[in-house]
């Protein structure tokens, strides 16, 4: 062989070592290219998913907030509906106001059951039928002492306490159950 077509072999040789490395770096650095928009966008997924969940957790806290909240506004007035010997339009305005913070508070309830965990709506559930349990109790006390029922009063009275003390049971379940979600989120 000459020398001639051997410098051309080891020139194309040559060329080609550096176009394979060349083709070799370039696909090294497309795939570190490719890994690195990988990892960004599991990092931006990653991030979204965060703030997501710290939205949810300041969603649920302030739905039960306000649900808590709702619930000690009624149990003020229920307290008010049981004062003995009011006049009827006091004990009326005052009925009409625990309807009124009721259907607030039943509103609020459905709020917390759609935010969940189950253990929070199961228990804000039994809550607000503790309250409207409450309230009937009350309402019922109030007509046995204007409608002048002494033999039924103290059973009424035994019915009132009975009820707040269900009441209080059933909002001490529900501030548990809502302190655990809101320490775990």
């Amino acid at each position: 062989m000459s020398s001639l077509i051997v410098t051309l072999l080891v020139a194309l040789a040559g060329m080609a070592g550096t176009l394979a490395s060349a083709l070799l770096t370039q696909r090294g650095a497309n795939r570190l290219k490719q890994r690195e928009l990988e990892h960004a966008v599991r990092q931006q997924v990653d991030e979204r998913n965060h703030a997501h969940q710290l939205r949810r957790h300041e969603q649920r806290g302030d739905a039960y907030a306000e649900f808590i909240t709702l619930a000690g506004t009624l149990q003020s007035v229920i307290y008010e509906l049981s004062i003995a010997n009011q006049s009827e339009e006091s004990y009326e305005g005052r009925f009409q106001q625990a309807r009124s913070d009721r259907a607030a508070l039943l509103r609020q309830t459905h709020r917390v059951l759609l935010e969940g965990p189950e253990e929070v709506s199961v228990a804000a559930q039994a809550l607000y039928d503790a309250m409207d349990q409450w309230i009937s109790a009350a309402h019922r006390l109030h007509r046995a002492d204007t409608e002048g029922f002494t033999d039924e009063i103290e059973s009424k009275r035994r019915n009132f306490a009975e009820a707040r003390d269900r009441y209080r049971n059933k909002r001490s379940i529900f501030v548990c159950a809502a302190r655990n979600v809101i320490d775990l989120g």
